[in-house]
């Protein structure tokens, strides 16, 4: 700043004429009275316009004598600009208002050191009118720039109100979206599920544990498939195509095939559904089996599946499983219940529980019974087929006084017919109507045997050869459509049940009750048969049976086996019974035609046992527990 002596300051010789635009300046004669004898130096601002006379001042001028400088004020009338800017994209559009208002200058003159400083300084003095943005103006600036999509018109308003300043959205484009993915939509659920069931006494069963199945022909997931996407656009209309969603591959596993068109999957067997998950694919199948890696406790409940089920452990206390399929269990059954339509197989003890393979449901159990009667009047009834039918051709008449006399002599037969009527009164009619005969006709013939009228008249045979002429025809099955055996170490205690065979591969049976419809075996040369019961609709084979003071009896329908008896042994047919004496060895018995029990040779331990065995498939796999 230049050092002036205090007698010499600026207003001393520079004085402003506003009103003039003027700039006086006096110069003394005497250059002595200016500070170390120099000569002020003037010099222009940015924002002024000097003049000496004509000439405009543009650089520090020397001044020597008086003058008077012109001077011109910069005139501002104020700037608004909107600075419109949109993304590469072309996505978003973004607007920034630049609003400065008009502005009135001063003279300013200073002192600087490299001289005197003429400038124009703004007043603070408002004029002219207040400088504003409207929402028109925005639209039409985003007009010219092609932007008419997406228009953030609360934006729009709220700057044209001050209430937002800077760089703002004002425009903003759609994106595409991608359409939604094919999924599969599980149509069965594959968890397990507790179900608390009441009984008739209104008890909750909290440990019912049912592991959820599937049967042939259900559907276990379906395909939906992809949606197309929706399409974006610009800020400037500018359309974006949208993909479709992503695809995902349905895979048939092991037992599952797929429907014609490809969008669901369908379980070929009864089991347990699994879903795979992997890239771009479900793989969809079924396991046939259900393994429990450790016992049936309170932990697993009381479990029940519709295919295989495997216990790796054994089964507790007051526990059990129920399978439509088989149920393999590798170590001990200790007072449970096991149910299965097809084989059981025990790898330890069983005591105190009841098993039963192949009787899942009672109405089989009675269709069964009633089975198993009317192959007992089949065989009686065979001598009468032809002299009836003879008698009929040759006119000569059968004396059915006698025939109903040797029926009523004869136990078994007489109780066949009562429980066959009895069967057909209390069972639903489509349970029994495979069988011969029906409900009318074992009507007739209870009355027949039973009643007190005569019946002794071409009527009567004519309906009774009917009768007969139906068994003859028939098919009865002489074992349970159920392909179920049990085949376990030993058993104790327990109640045994099986549509085929029972096999007790190692020390025997105790104090239990054993009933096949097809042959009880019990391998072992020295295996026992102790203080129970046994009723095989086929063969019983066992290396010993009985025990001294207790009875054992045993029903067979084609014969029994046993290598020693001890104690009191009874074994009976359909129409004979034998009493085995204590100590006797190599009993070979054989039921025949009439149901009466024959002594037969004995033939050996090893080459019973493989008769009986011959076709049973489940010894070997009893063998891989």
């Amino acid at each position: 700043m230049l050092i002036l002596s205090e007698e010499f300051a600026l207003e001393n010789f520079i004085t402003p004429r506003p009103e003039k635009e003027e700039i006086k300046i006096e110069i003394s004669e005497n250059i002595t009275d200016y500070c170390d004898g120099r000569y002020p130096v003037i010099y222009p601002g940015e924002n002024i316009e000097i003049y000496r006379g004509d000439s405009r001042i543009d650089s520090p001028e020397l001044i020597t004598k008086s003058t008077t400088l012109t001077y011109d004020l910069p005139e501002d009338e104020g700037k608004k600009e909107l600075n419109l800017e949109v993304s590469e994209d072309e996505m978003e559009a973004f607007i920034e208002v630049d609003l400065q208002p008009a502005r009135r200058y001063e003279l300013l003159i200073e002192e600087e050191r490299k001289g005197i400083l003429i400038d124009a300084q703004p007043t603070t003095e408002k004029f002219g009118e207040e400088m504003r943005v409207t929402e028109e103006e925005i639209k039409i600036k985003l007009a010219e720039a092609g932007i008419f999509f997406g228009l953030k018109k609360e934006k729009i308003k709220r700057i044209a109100s001050g209430d937002l300043r800077g760089k703002t959205t004002v425009a903003e484009g759609k994106y595409p979206e991608e359409g939604e993915p094919a999924r599969i939509e599980k149509v069965f659920s594959a968890a397990s599920e507790s179900k608390e069931e009441t009984d008739e006494s209104e008890k909750v069963d909290h440990y019912r544990n049912i592991i959820a199945s599937i049967l042939p022909g259900e559907v276990i997931a379906e395909k939906v498939k992809p949606a197309p996407g929706k399409p974006g656009r610009t800020v400037r209309g500018k359309k974006l195509p949208a993909g479709e969603g992503k695809d995902i591959k349905l895979t048939a596993g092991k037992n599952v095939t797929l429907s014609a068109d490809g969008k669901e999957a369908i379980s070929l067997l009864v089991g347990r559904p699994e879903l795979e998950e992997k890239k771009n694919e479900i793989i969809v199948r079924v396991l046939p089996q259900y393994i429990i890696t450790g016992d049936v406790d309170k932990q697993e409940g009381r479990v029940e599946f519709d295919g295989d089920l495997i216990i790796e452990g054994g089964v507790k206390d007051f526990f059990g499983a129920r399978a439509r399929g088989e149920v393999l269990i590798k170590k001990n059954v200790n007072n449970g219940n096991i149910q299965a339509r097809q084989s059981i197989y025990v790898g330890g003890n069983v005591v105190g529980s009841e098993i039963t393979a192949g009787r899942a449901e009672k109405f089989n159990q009675n269709k069964l019974r009633a089975e198993k009667l009317f192959l007992r009047l089949k065989g009686f009834f065979e001598s009468y087929f032809e002299s009836l039918t003879s008698a009929a051709e040759e006119k000569k008449l059968v004396n059915l006084s006698l025939l109903r006399q040797e029926i009523m002599e004869k136990k078994q037969i007489r109780g066949a017919i009562i429980e066959l009527s009895r069967l057909f009164r209390e069972t639903a009619s489509e349970e029994l109507s495979s069988l011969p005969c029906g409900e009318a006709r074992m009507n007739w013939l209870e009355e027949f045997i039973f009643g007190t009228d005569k019946f002794d008249s071409d009527r009567a045979r004519n309906k009774l050869r009917e009768i007969l002429d139906e068994l003859r025809n028939c098919e009865i099955r002489s074992k349970s459509q159920e392909n179920g055996s049990i085949i376990l170490r030993q058993t104790q205690n327990s109640c045994i049940s099986a549509a085929r065979d029972i096999i007790i591969m190692r020390e025997g049976s105790y104090i239990s009750r054993l009933r096949a419809d097809n042959n009880i075996v019990l391998k072992q040369k020295n295996s026992f048969f102790k203080s129970g019961r046994a009723s095989a609709g086929g063969w019983f084979l066992s290396g010993r049976a009985g025990v001294p003071m207790s009875q054992t009896l045993i029903k067979v329908g084609k014969g029994a086996i046993i290598k020693e008896v001890s104690g009191s042994v009874t074994v009976r047919s359909w129409a004979d019974k034998k009493t085995i004496d204590d100590g006797r060895k190599a009993v070979h018995l054989e039921v025949n035609q009439d149901g009466k029990l024959e002594e037969k040779t004995w033939q050996g331990w090893v080459k019973s046992v493989e008769r009986m065995l011959a076709e049973e498939k489940a010894v070997k796999k009893w063998g891989q527990l």
